[in-house]
């Protein structure tokens, strides 16, 4: 399945660019495209949690989130999102 994280996360869909990209992860058996704007290649981030929402207020499948001086980064436990798309949440 196709899924858009902006949906998951405010309830709207991703606006689509004309050279949108899809990140393809795999778990097991399952393979998930994750819809993005953009793709900026790999960054290398700093290990610890930003002081943003608590592991309480965010949904299960971000780790953690990371701040990288303006940016802020969720990091995305694939394992975690494919569960909950195979049992329909998503």
């Amino acid at each position: 399945p196709m899924i858009d994280l902006d949906v998951l996360v405010t309830g709207r869909p991703t606006p689509r660019p004309e050279r949108g990209r899809a990140v393809v992860a795999r778990v097991g058996a399952v393979e998930l495209g994750l819809v993005a704007v953009a793709t900026r290649g790999l960054v290398a981030l700093p290990d610890g949690d930003a002081d943003g929402a608590s592991p309480a207020e965010r949904p299960a499948w971000i780790a953690r989130e990371i701040a990288d001086g303006d940016a802020l980064y969720a990091v995305i436990d694939v394992a975690a999102l494919a569960a909950q798309v195979l049992r329909g949440h998503a």
